[in-house]
Parts: C-alpha cells; sequence; structure tokens
C-alpha cells in the first residue's frame, strides 16, 4: 500500500513523537501581527509610565538583565489537540520567528483562533 504524503489542502492530525510526553495536544507556533507586538510595547510603556509616576525606577520594565531593550516576542505557542483533524496550508516551509529561520515545518490552520500554525512535519500525520 502507498504510503500517504502530507500535501496542500490535506488533512493532519498531530502525533506524539516523545512518548514520554502524553499532554493530549503538541505545541505549534503562530506568528505575532504587528498590531500584537504594537500592543505589546503600548502595554510596556503604560507599565514604565505608571511606575515613574508613583516615583519609581522604570529599567527594570523597559530593560532587560543584560541592560539591553526589551524586545517584543514575534510568535506565541499555540496547543494543536491529538484528537482533531487540520488543514495543511503549507506541507513544507521554513518560518522566521524568533529573530531567526526555522526549517522543517509545516503550516497548518487552527480553526479555533483562525491563525496560521507551523509545526514541525515530523509531527504531523497524514490522513
Amino acid at each position: 500500500m502507498k504510503e500517504k504524503k502530507l500535501r496542500k489542502g490535506g488533512l493532519a492530525r498531530p502525533i506524539v513523537i516523545n512518548p514520554h510526553c502524553d499532554r493530549g495536544f503538541i505545541n505549534g507556533t503562530a506568528i505575532l501581527s504587528a498590531e500584537e507586538q504594537r500592543r505589546w510595547y503600548d502595554d510596556l510603556y503604560a507599565e514604565a509610565k505608571a511606575a515613574r509616576e508613583r516615583g519609581e525606577d522604570a529599567f527594570h520594565i523597559t530593560m532587560n538583565d543584560a541592560g539591553e531593550s526589551r524586545l517584543a516576542p514575534t510568535c506565541m505557542n499555540v496547543p494543536l489537540y491529538l484528537d482533531r483533524a487540520y488543514q495543511v496550508l503549507r506541507a513544507r516551509c521554513c518560518p522566521h520567528y524568533s529573530y531567526r529561520k526555522n526549517p522543517g515545518r509545516a503550516c497548518v490552520l487552527d480553526p479555533v483562533t483562525g491563525r496560521e500554525v507551523y509545526v514541525r512535519r515530523e509531527c504531523l500525520e497524514p490522513l
């Protein structure tokens, strides 16, 4: 019998590769939009402004432990549940998030949030 391949437009189910990790889902990665990043910066600036108004030092809010300015997150974790099927948008892709390229991924559509979610190809089983 011919083995099924992961193809654009097809359906895929997440599978667990690590047998010691049985949570009922695997984590995929969704890229944050520019609007979501802007809201993160607005919240950071509002928190720093409130600290300055209270007479506190805002350095620990706007800077990290190395004394560098904090960068907005570029992605977030999205759970992909093992008992659901997901539509494959791109079977092979190399998205850019977390300030680097991430090869060996597939892009699936999360029907709950409507987000494009990137997950390692070996963690998907075609249906």
